[in-house]
C-alpha cells in the first residue's frame, strides 16, 4: 500500500508513467493551477500563495521521496519522478503572477512563456542547471529544475518588462 501511494506521489498521478514526455506532462499541474486561479481573478496573493504551497510542498516530498523512487524504478534520477517538474514548474510561474496580467490573452501568453521556457531550460540544462543536477542524491534531481524554473521565470520578467 505505502509503495503504491509513493508511486502515486513521485509520478504526481501517474504523469510520470506516461511514456513520451514525462517532464512535460509532469509540468502541467502548476501551470494549470496558475492559470485557474488568474483566470478567475483570484488575488495576486492567493495565486502566490498556491504557487509556493505546490513548490515548497513538491521539494520537500521530492528530496525525501527520490531515494526510494530510484530503488524502485532501478536507476539514478528516474524519469518517472516528476515531482521536481512540478517544483520548478512552479517556481518559474510566480514572476506571471507578479505581474498579474490585466487580460486573457496576456495571462494565457505568460503562463505559455512561463511553461515552455521552463521545458526548453530543463531539457538543455543550460550552464548552471546542469551542474546543480549533479548535487548528491534527491537534492541533485530537484535542485536542476528549481535553477531551470528560476530562470525561466527571470526571463519570462525581463520580457514582460521589455515586451510590456
Amino acid at each position: 500500500m505505502r509503495d503504491a501511494l509513493n508511486v502515486l506521489i513521485v509520478t504526481v498521478g501517474g504523469l510520470g508513467l506516461i511514456r513520451r514526455a514525462p517532464g512535460t506532462w509532469g509540468s502541467v499541474p502548476p501551470a494549470a493551477l496558475a492559470l485557474a486561479f488568474m483566470l478567475s481573478r483570484a488575488p495576486t496573493r492567493a495565486t502566490l500563495a498556491a504557487l509556493v504551497v505546490v513548490g515548497v510542498l513538491t521539494s520537500a516530498l521530492c528530496v525525501r521521496l527520490t531515494p526510494w523512487a530510484e530503488r524502485r524504478f532501478g536507476r539514478a534520477d528516474p524519469r518517472q519522478i516528476v515531482l521536481d517538474e512540478v517544483a520548478g514548474q512552479a517556481l518559474a510561474l510566480i514572476p506571471v503572477a507578479l505581474m498579474a496580467p490585466a487580460s486573457v490573452g496576456a495571462t494565457v501568453a505568460g503562463v505559455l512563456a512561463a511553461f515552455a521556457l521552463f521545458r526548453i531550460f530543463d531539457i538543455a540544462k543550460f550552464g548552471l542547471i546542469d551542474t546543480a543536477q549533479r548535487l548528491p542524491r534527491g537534492l541533485g534531481v530537484l535542485m536542476d529544475d528549481l535553477v531551470a524554473g528560476a530562470a525561466a521565470g527571470g526571463l519570462v520578467w525581463v520580457g514582460w518588462k521589455v515586451i510590456g
